[in-house]
């Protein structure tokens, strides 16, 4: 049977000019779908499913900064749990898109992570410590990633960095989600979930966190996923409510952990529209309230009505509609008497540009959110 020929390349955005070598391009091969007839087609297969893979956290080590290193410029992959580790009462939690699509990346990336550090955090120098917490950025470019966030004194000094370059994301997609962990968070793994069924190439990265109970002591454990869900209309509904699925039951399914949270950017909604042929069925009537409860989902910014909790909407962005994509969702076990409470989030980055020189972008057409993690028995 001949090789198909590929149409599209997410890492490479090129054409074989050849006959294709025998076997799948490299960046599939190890994709679960693809099977050894060559039969595969690399359209949205229903049943394809997510793959799931192990990521490593690194650190940043200044005697390793050379300039033959290209990419990792001095980060280090670290073997957790390291010295510095411990368990904790509390975590502050960051979640923020920040626009991939508008010019200067690695420059808007860079206002972002000063603020951060100088508002959100109150560090005013890079030696200042930020204290426990876990920052999770959607939609980073690859180049602002090597460029700014390897690059800023601030994370060198106080964070482990996942994945570390655009190399690690699932099929080296232009952008994706980072997470930054403060480096005395205990972190007992950390992985990705490529999903499956996905038009827009979207994935999660989950991190597995040890933290101590606020109210006995006990050690438990904590998942924080990181994603950006595909946010198109129609039919592609069906493809943000199994992603979402997806990671409630990455959060479900573990008997060690005492449940987590799901933050990031999410489609203004999960539910299907009247025109939809299958309309009709009970499921496809519910509301987002209903799929949420239906999974056990607490919106911990259910408490902000109205424009208290937009995120986007203000700051640019084509066609935007004033609402709220950017959600924190927390999880906890329904047969279990530890419970994950996470505040009331603060909006972060309201109003935030670049310098007059740099023709005064907004930062990103995104709003964070800011919070408090804890787990009580």
């Amino acid at each position: 049977m001949p090789f198909p020929q590929w149409l599209h390349y997410p890492n490479r955005y090129q054409r074989y000019t050849k006959s294709p070598p025998p076997g799948p391009p490299p960046h599939l091969a190890h994709l679960p779908a693809f099977n050894e007839e060559y039969d595969y087609v690399e359209t949205l297969d229903p049943n394809r499913p997510s793959s799931k893979k192990e990521l490593k956290l690194y650190r940043f080590l200044p005697d390793c900064d050379k300039a033959d290193n290209r990419y990792y410029l001095g980060w280090k992959h670290t073997a957790y749990p390291t010295r510095h580790m411990q368990e904790h009462a509390s975590l502050r939690i960051v979640s923020w898109n920040l626009d991939f699509k508008n010019f200067h990346a690695a420059e808007r990336v860079t206002a972002a992570l000063n603020h951060l550090q100088k508002v959100v955090f109150g560090c005013v120098f890079p030696d200042d410590s930020p204290g426990p917490c876990v920052i999770m950025l959607q939609e980073v470019h690859g180049r602002a990633l090597r460029h700014a966030i390897n690059k800023h004194p601030w994370i060198r000094r106080h964070f482990m960095v996942t994945p570390v370059d655009q190399t690690k994301f699932p099929q080296e997609w232009m952008h994706g989600n980072v997470t930054l962990i403060e480096r005395t968070v205990f972190v007992r793994e950390a992985f990705t979930i490529a999903y499956g069924l996905s038009e827009q190439q979207r994935f999660a990265v989950g991190i597995s966190v040890k933290m101590q109970s606020s109210t006995d002591g006990r050690t438990r454990y904590v998942l924080l996923i990181n994603t950006q869900l595909d946010d198109l209309p129609g039919e592609y509904v069906r493809y943000s409510r199994r992603q979402m699925q997806e990671c409630q039951r990455e959060l479900r399914e573990s008997d060690s952990f005492s449940g987590g949270i799901i933050a990031g950017t999410m489609p203004l909604t999960f539910v299907y529209n009247e025109d939809h042929p299958s309309y009709d069925m009970p499921e496809m009537k519910e509301t987002n309230e209903d799929f949420f409860r239906k999974l056990g989902l607490v919106d911990v910014a259910q408490g902000l009505v109205g424009k208290k909790g937009h995120t986007w909407g203000y700051q640019g962005g084509r066609r935007a509609t004033k609402s709220r994509p950017d959600r924190i969702f927390s999880f906890s076990p329904p047969d279990k008497r530890r419970k994950v409470i996470v505040s009331e989030p603060e909006i972060i980055g309201v109003g935030l540009k670049l310098p007059p020189d740099l023709k005064g972008l907004w930062v990103s057409e995104h709003f964070g959110l800011s919070a408090t993690l804890q787990v009580k028995d």
